[in-house]
């Protein structure tokens, strides 16, 4: 068991030193989806607060490379239904324009909820990427 010249290989912890880069990749992943969250729903409040403000069209730009970056960090390609399942469900509920009916701030959270499923939509076309490129490799 404690073998002289062996290093830490006879410790009983060393597997999981050898699993901590796949164990700090997960954290730095979920934490990179957070924030791509964060700012996806800030440009979108920026959009609907100041309309003025993607007159070159920049921010829905950021929104798509956003909603790409999103599904390539978060999304499995191979088992993407309950993604898939919330984006159609966000676009139809921003398409049929439901919170319009709340008085004063309807109309803008109905906004927000449609430029959100632009990013999410935009997730769509990464996860319909990754899954050809798969199919691809075999």
């Amino acid at each position: 068991m404690f073998a002289p010249g062996a290093g830490i290989a006879w410790f009983p912890l060393a597997g999981i030193q050898r699993s901590l880069p796949t164990v700090n990749r997960f954290l730095e992943d979920k934490m990179a989806t957070r924030i791509i969250i964060g700012l996806a729903l800030l440009l979108a409040i920026v959009m609907v607060a100041a309309p003025a403000a993607d007159a070159s069209g920049m921010l829905s730009l950021g929104l798509v490379v956003l909603g790409l970056a999103y599904a390539a960090l978060a999304i499995d390609p191979e088992d993407a239904v309950a993604y898939l399942v919330v984006t159609l469900a966000v676009g139809g509920a921003a398409n049929a324009d439901v919170l319009n009916h709340i008085p004063a701030i309807g109309g803008h959270l109905d906004g927000i909820v449609g430029h959100v499923s632009t990013a999410l939509y935009a997730g769509v076309v990464t996860v319909l990427a990754r899954r050809v490129v798969n199919r691809l490799k075999g």
